[in-house]
């Protein structure tokens, strides 16, 4: 199944980070910083394209979790494009 999103909506893969480059996330912060892999947007997205790492508003994700044993800290999920804080980019 394909999921394609409407106008400045992503499509995202969620996982549950403990490290962002060099710096260990602490397990206090864990549940509100996570890496957000784009799987696909919509068409009026201008500031991320498919395969970008984002970083979001805390709580802006609406989605739904994958049961999976190997997949358990991992969700897809829907995010509007006003919720994008901040792209990461390898050094």
């Amino acid at each position: 199944m394909k999921v394609f999103p409407q106008k400045d909506w992503l499509y995202v893969h969620v996982k549950k980070t403990t490290v962002i480059g060099r710096i260990e996330v602490p397990d206090i912060v864990q549940s509100e910083e996570q890496i957000i892999t784009v799987l696909h947007v919509g068409k009026d997205v201008k500031l991320a394209k498919c395969g970008d790492e984002i970083l979001i508003v805390p709580n802006a994700l609406v989605g739904h979790y994958i049961p999976n044993e190997t997949t358990r800290d991992e969700m897809k999920g829907f995010v509007q494009e006003e919720s994008i804080m901040g792209i990461v980019k390898e050094d």
